[in-house]
């Protein structure tokens, strides 16, 4: 049985949506909660450009960055920095 919503099509042991309408402006994208994982994190961050965060981490678990455009720089703990383009990967360790 297929489930639709305006956002996401759920079918059985599947979920399919875009980011584009999974919420609007920038700031975090609950992908997790709205196509139903429960074994894993997920979330995308929409950010303007120019945009910088703040520090972020966690005493357990572990990240992984996946970014789909434009051009960001992430500092890590040891001090380095790297720069992702379209189609860069970072994973971070707790």
């Amino acid at each position: 049985m297929n489930e639709t919503t305006e956002r996401v099509t759920k079918g059985d042991g599947y979920a399919v949506a875009n980011l584009n309408d999974l919420g609007e402006g920038p700031g975090f994208r609950k992908i997790r909660k709205e196509l139903g994982v429960t074994a894993f994190g997920v979330n995308a961050i929409v950010l303007p450009p120019s945009y910088e965060t703040g520090r972020h981490l966690h005493d357990e678990q572990e990240e992984l960055y996946f970014l789909h455009s434009g051009r960001i720089a992430i500092e890590f703990g040891d001090g380095t920095s790297h720069t992702l383009e379209p189609g860069g990967l970072a994973w971070v360790d707790a």
